[in-house]
C-alpha cells in the first residue's frame, strides 16, 4: 500500500491495518510522553535506515497521541486549524466579562476586526 496524501481538513478513514497499527503505536507512545512541557526529539526511519532526527514541541506529541487513539477506535479523522473558527465563534458568542477574559484587536489586523484572546486567566 502506498502513502496516501490528503488535503488539510479532508477526513481520513482508516483501514483495518491502520487501526491495528495505531492501537499498538498509541500504547507505546503513551508510555513516552514527557511529564512536563519540553521539546521532544523524534528519529525518522525509512526502510530500516535512519533518515533524520527532528525536534517537535511536546504539544505536538500529545496531539499525535490523540490522533492515534482516534484512528485506533476506527474513527475518521481530519486536521482542522481553529484560528478562523475561534474568531467566528467569538463574534457570535461573546465571552462574559465576569470570567476575566478580555478580547483585544490583533495589532496587525485591528482595522479588519480580527481578535485574539489576550488574557485567559480570571
Amino acid at each position: 500500500m502506498g502513502i496516501r496524501h490528503h488535503d488539510l481538513g479532508e477526513p481520513v478513514i482508516p483501514t483495518p491495518h491502520e487501526v491495528a497499527l495505531a492501537e499498538a503505536s498509541s500504547r507505546v507512545l503513551a508510555q513516552h510522553l514527557p511529564t512536563r512541557p519540553a521539546d521532544v526529539q523524534l528519529r525518522l526511519v525509512a526502510d530500516g535506515q535512519e533518515t533524520e532526527t527532528i525536534t517537535v514541541p511536546a504539544t505536538v506529541l500529545t496531539l499525535f497521541l490523540r490522533l492515534l487513539r482516534e484512528i485506533a477506535r476506527g474513527h475518521a479523522v481530519a486536521l482542522l486549524p481553529l484560528h478562523g473558527w475561534v474568531r467566528r465563534w467569538h463574534r457570535y458568542h461573546p465571552l462574559p466579562e465576569e470570567l476575566g477574559v478580555r478580547l483585544a484587536p490583533h495589532p496587525a489586523q485591528a482595522a479588519r476586526r480580527k481578535f485574539q484572546v489576550s488574557d485567559c486567566t480570571p
